[in-house]
C-alpha cells in the first residue's frame, strides 16, 4: 500500500521482468477532509424524536440505591439474559473484592512501568497525579497496550466469568480476546490542593468522555473465519 496513494500499487511482468505499477493518482488531503465530513454527517445525521420515543427505542437500565447501575449475580441466568434483551448491556458481579484490589493494583503497576512523559507516580488516591500531562496515553479511556499481567489473564480465565458468558452464548467453547486496559478519572469532587497548598475539592469537566454508539468487533466476521 503506497501511503501517499489511495491504491494498493500492484506490478506487471513484462518479458519476465516485475515493473511496479505507476500509482493511479493521490488524493488531495482537502478532498478526504470533505469527503469523510460527508460520510460522518450521514452517519449521525439528527432525526427528531419524543423524549418518549427516545426512551422507547434506548429504555434507561435500571439504577440502584447506591447510584450504581444494577447488577447481578453470576447464577441469576435469567435476570442477565432479560438485562441484555431489554438494554443491550447488563453489570455482572464475578470477581470478589480481593480480586478486584489485586486487579486495580496490577494495572496501576502497569500502567506506570509503561509510562514515558508522566512526572510522577499514578496513584489511586491521588487525582492531582491523574492530569493528563502525566496519564500514559493520550486516550481518554483505553490505554495504548494490551493488558498481558498476570491477573489479567486469571480474570478473563477466571470460573465465574466463564459461567456467566456460556449461559449467554448457550456454548462451552469459548474464545477470549487480549484486550488493552480501559481507565476513566472520576471528574467530580476530587481531593486537590491549590496553589498555595490548601485543601480544596474540585470538579475536572474536561476530563469526560462519552462514547459514541460504536461495534468493538463485528461477530459475524469472526463467525464466517472460525
Amino acid at each position: 500500500m503506497d501511503e501517499d496513494s489511495d491504491s494498493i500499487v500492484f506490478g506487471d511482468e513484462t518479458e519476465g521482468i516485475f515493473e511496479p505499477v505507476t500509482r493511479i493518482r493521490q488524493l488531495n488531503l482537502q478532498e478526504c477532509a470533505v469527503i469523510r465530513q460527508q460520510k460522518l454527517e450521514q452517519i449521525y445525521k439528527k432525526v427528531d424524536r419524543t423524549e418518549q420515543e427516545w426512551q422507547e427505542l434506548f429504555p434507561r437500565a435500571p439504577v440502584a440505591s447506591d447510584c450504581y447501575m444494577v447488577s447481578y449475580l453470576p447464577n441469576q441466568t435469567e435476570d442477565i439474559r432479560e438485562a441484555l434483551s431489554k438494554y443491550g448491556f447488563c453489570v455482572v458481579k464475578v470477581l470478589t473484592q480481593e480480586q478486584c484490589d489485586a486487579t486495580v493494583k496490577e494495572m496501576l503497576d502497569e500502567i506506570n512501568s509503561h509510562a514515558r512523559r508522566q512526572k510522577t507516580k499514578i496513584l489511586k488516591e491521588d487525582p492531582m497525579s491523574w492530569e493528563s500531562e502525566n496519564w500514559p496515553s493520550r486516550s481518554k479511556f483505553l490505554l495504548s497496550q494490551p493488558a498481558l499481567t498476570q491477573k489479567a489473564f486469571e480474570n478473563r480465565t477466571d470460573e465465574n466469568v466463564y459461567k456467566v458468558f456460556r449461559e449467554i452464548f448457550q456454548d462451552e467453547k469459548l474464545w477470549c480476546s487480549i484486550d488493552n486496559w480501559g481507565v476513566m478519572r472520576g471528574t467530580t469532587n476530587l481531593a486537590w490542593k491549590d496553589e498555595k497548598g490548601n485543601s480544596i475539592v474540585i470538579d475536572k469537566p474536561e476530563w469526560r468522555y462519552c462514547l459514541k454508539p460504536h461495534w468493538d468487533l463485528n461477530p459475524w466476521v469472526h463467525v464466517k473465519l472460525l
